[in-house]
């Protein structure tokens, strides 16, 4: 067996270096028994919570090991970016939770991850790149009517179910307006 295909197959953990400024993207693809990504603590580019690396600034997930045998799992509410094959290939995951903070889906972000049926996406995306969701033959996908998102889903024949309507601001005053209770209102 070669080395890289030793790696592939067997190493679950893998701790970066301090000295690593730039990982790859799918670096980690065919580690298929990846389940830990550490990364030593004095690194300036890289950060890793509970497994799963992230940019040091917790912006940007970048891959969740394709061996983790989590089955669901939130991403942080300060992720603005879901990387390139961030979860290529995670078969096991079946619930995923997006905050609202998350603007972008890079590149193949999701592709291949068939365990997932079911996945809402927030009005806050305005970016998803091609082939973020191929092969989920299993999606469908929920979000805001008239939002990027359904648009995205129209144009790529993924299944969209409408969970509610994007507020406008117009929309937004009356709702504010009508949710005060003023002074003497039950007299």
């Amino acid at each position: 067996m070669l080395l890289n295909q030793y790696i592939q197959r067997k190493v679950q953990n893998i701790t970066i270096p301090n000295d690593v400024s730039l990982i790859g993207n799918w670096a980690f693809g065919r580690c298929v028994s990846l389940t830990q990504i550490n990364v030593e603590e004095d690194n300036l580019n890289y950060k890793s919570v509970e497994g799963v690396l992230f940019d040091k600034n917790m912006t940007e997930l970048i891959a969740f090991p394709i061996g983790k045998n989590q089955t669901d799992y939130t991403i942080p509410y300060s992720i603005k970016t879901i990387g390139s094959y961030a979860f290529d290939g995670r078969t096991k995951i079946t619930s995923l939770e997006i905050p609202n903070s998350v603007e972008t889906i890079k590149y193949a972000a999701f592709r291949g991850c068939t365990g997932l049926t079911e996945l809402t996406i927030p009005d806050s995306v305005t970016k998803i790149e091609d082939a973020a969701f191929n092969g989920c033959s299993n999606l469908t996908i929920t979000g805001y009517e008239n939002s990027y998102v359904q648009k995205y889903c129209e144009d790529n024949k993924i299944p969209f179910r409408i969970v509610g309507h994007i507020k406008t601001t117009d929309q937004e005053a009356k709702d504010e307006k009508n949710s005060e209770i003023t002074t003497g209102a039950f007299q």
